[in-house]
């Protein structure tokens, strides 16, 4: 299901309120916002939740806040190009593979870990 746009979400909380009953409340946002910007689906998903009495209408953020920020990372390897994932990732308490998704998102690709040679 795509986000909604904040507008409709509004007016679907208002329908609500008046009592229509979904079916009017799709035609009646399709007529307003254009054909297709609402479905019957997604008007019932949001009528169960103000009927929950979750009246919200902000929209949830998906996945997770990172704790690492890029311009840190960034300055870290200028610093010290030779510093692994793993060590990256022990400074900001995170796993390796949040530093290794986010090195490939700044196109830096994943640092590889240096072994010692005795």
């Amino acid at each position: 299901m795509p986000p909604i746009d904040e507008k409709v979400r509004i007016c679907l909380l208002y329908e609500y309120r008046l009592g229509s009953h979904a079916e009017v409340a799709t035609f009646n946002l399709n007529k307003v916002f254009g054909v297709g910007s609402v479905s019957l689906f997604s008007v019932t998903y949001y009528y169960a939740k103000f009927r929950r009495g979750d009246v919200n209408l902000a929209l949830k953020q998906k996945g997770k806040y990172s704790k690492v920020n890029p311009d840190i990372v960034r300055a870290m390897l200028k610093r010290d190009p030779t510093l692994t994932c793993r060590e990256i990732a022990k400074v900001f308490g995170v796993n390796g593979t949040t530093i290794s998704r986010l090195l490939k998102k700044m196109k830096k690709g994943a640092v590889l870990p240096k072994y010692k040679y005795k």
